[in-house]
């Protein structure tokens, strides 16, 4: 008897052993979670964005995640004990407060928790960021600005347009002419503003003004400018062309076949764009709305060199001191225009480059000389002199290309199209059949030229 009580408490013991072996066993792991953060220390300030990403592992679950900082007011939990992943990947995007401290020195606190109640901590430095960066200014005036003073009413009225810019929020504008007791300040907000404001001159003159942005911290950009009010200039009326040409106002059309005056889009009523080579540096330009340099003629004003306008014999053209590669950009309503240089991003061609067609002395479809570098400074200018052999008025049909036929440069609007009439708005690289249909001058020899980077072809008068 004595012995089977024995055997029994033996039992007993052993089960309970093997529970608290059991349990033990589940409650061993005390290796912490996993953290990895993708965020070293944060400088901020209100109304920043700061992105907080991240992984988190743990052997048998996580738990929670907390994200904590008290001077930014961030309190974010992620729960997930009803899931318990191995794995987890946050990310969470937090909009600083506009209330933060400009004194802030805090940490961030990245908590993780398992389901074995192991803990893992990450601090990252939280602190406030100075604003030093000035505001800009988006859009100005000409400079100088032209004023149209009516003589009858003795009066000029210009309306002044600006558009500013900052990083963080914008506060103050102010517009400043002493000669003519013009004052105004302007209270902004927000990342970027348009402002208006009209005003009048009594005299004619040239005026210097001040254009200053404020933002809220205090930084500050200024322009000057200046104001010059004439009389009312004599302009030929204008009209809202289907498209505008810049001319070399230096060179002479009739030196050219094709490609003198160089097509520019429309983009908008009274606005037109193109890109520009100037070959040399004080190259003088100027705006015809058609291939016809003796009617409607866009320059600048004698007396204020920033005024576009219409007036054939009076306007002056406008200058490019530098050679190189030009954006053009025309509104003749407002009467403004912006000469922007810039690098050509185009890959330099680096295969052989050919005139091919029919009309010249070499056989037809067949290529011409290999086309040279006009610039040993230009990747993308290339010339060559051909032969025309017909009799006058023989239409000649052109394109550009190399013996492989690939690429093949076409006249654009023509893609897969035999000829083309004489309205010439460019080339683009095609597959098509398209070519340049033009009438030369009889027999002789012409120069080609064709810009990679322009997309623009000219031919010369015969010599």
């Amino acid at each position: 008897m004595k012995s089977n009580l024995l055997q029994a408490k033996g039992k007993i013991l052993m089960i309970l052993l093997s529970i608290l072996m059991f349990v033990a066993c589940e409650k061993e792991n005390d290796i912490p979670p996993g953290l990895s953060v993708e965020i070293s220390d944060i400088e901020t300030f209100p109304g920043d964005e700061i992105f907080l990403k991240g992984m988190v592992s743990a052997e048998n679950g996580i738990k929670s995640i907390k994200l904590i900082c008290d001077g930014i007011e961030l309190e974010k939990v992620y729960d997930l004990k009803s899931q318990s992943p191995k794995v987890f990947r946050f990310s969470y995007l937090y909009t600083i407060p506009e209330s933060m401290s400009e004194d802030l020195d805090d940490v961030l606190s990245i908590i993780v928790e398992d389901v074995d109640d192991n803990v893992t901590t990450k601090e990252i430095s939280v602190k406030f960021l100075p604003d030093t960066t000035d505001p800009w200014f988006v859009s100005l005036p000409p400079n100088p600005a032209s004023v149209d003073f009516d003589v009858i009413e003795e009066k000029a009225d210009y309306t002044l347009n600006v558009e500013m810019s900052d990083d963080r929020e914008l506060s103050k504008l102010f517009v400043s002419i002493p000669d003519i007791g013009f004052e105004k300040e302007v209270t902004l907000d927000g990342l970027t503003q348009k402002e208006s404001m009209s005003i009048q001159f009594l005299t004619t003159g040239t005026y210097s003004g001040t254009i200053k942005v404020e933002d809220k911290v205090g930084n500050y950009k200024e322009n000057n400018i200046t104001f010059i009010v004439l009389p009312k200039e004599d302009e030929d009326p204008i009209d809202d062309y289907a498209q505008m040409y810049v001319v070399n106002a230096d060179e002479d059309p009739s030196a050219y076949v094709l490609g003198y005056y160089k097509y520019m889009e429309r983009t908008g009523a009274y606005t037109y764009t193109t890109k520009f080579y100037a070959a040399n540096n004080d190259t003088k330009i100027a705006f015809v709305p058609t291939q016809n340099i003796t009617a409607d003629y866009f320059g600048v004003s004698p007396y204020v060199s920033t005024k576009l306008i219409n007036k054939n014999g009076y306007a002056l053209p406008i200058n490019i001191a530098d050679k190189g590669y030009y954006t053009i950009e025309v509104n003749i309503e407002q009467k403004t225009y912006s000469i922007t240089s810039y690098t050509p991003q185009t890959p330099e061609y680096t295969g052989v480059l050919n005139v091919t067609g029919e009309g010249f002395d070499f056989a037809n479809w067949t290529m011409s000389t290999d086309m040279a570098k006009v610039d040993a400074a230009n990747p993308y200018l290339y010339s060559v002199e051909v032969g025309v052999s017909y009799s006058a008025e023989f239409e000649v049909l052109f394109c550009f290309t190399n013996s492989s036929w690939s690429p093949i440069w076409r006249p654009t609007g023509n893609e897969g199209s035999s000829t083309t009439v004489k309205q010439n708005t460019g080339w683009v690289a095609d597959v098509g059949t398209g070519t340049f249909k033009d009438v030369f001058q009889g027999p002789g020899n012409y120069t080609i030229t064709f810009d990679l980077e322009t997309l623009w072809a000219t031919v010369s008068s015969k010599h």
